[in-house]
């Protein structure tokens, strides 16, 4: 069972995507936190791989419409939407499950990042 201290720094590794700060918050507590606890380890992980997936499909979503001059915001626009609110809505889930002490881990990708 993480410590009420372990279970902070695993939410704030998630937290940090809401708060602007996406990929670089939680790879300097990967860094700083990886041998002291594998709990915020795997959470800063977690968060890392789902900040630049994020990041990731925005760039594509922008950049199919910037490549379609201007016609592909019709699809890039939605695109964005959904995954702004899926992110939204993971990164809230990952907080309360973190909080409780649960590991979590992002849909998709989240066993590809502990792999890693």
């Amino acid at each position: 069972m993480p410590t009420q201290e372990e279970k902070i720094w695993g939410a704030i590794s998630h937290l940090s995507y809401l708060a602007g700060l996406p990929i670089v918050v939680p790879l300097i507590i990967f860094l700083w936190k990886r041998e002291q606890s594998n709990f915020v380890a795997s959470q800063a992980k977690q968060a890392v791989g789902m900040h630049v997936a994020t990041v990731v499909a925005f760039a594509l979503a922008f950049g199919f419409s910037f490549g379609t001059f201007g016609f592909g915001v019709v699809l890039a626009v939605p695109l964005m939407i959904l995954f702004g609110l899926l992110a939204f809505v993971f990164t809230i889930v990952a907080v309360l499950k973190v909080g409780q002490g649960e590991s979590y881990h992002y849909p998709v990708f989240g066993n590809w990042v502990d792999s890693l």
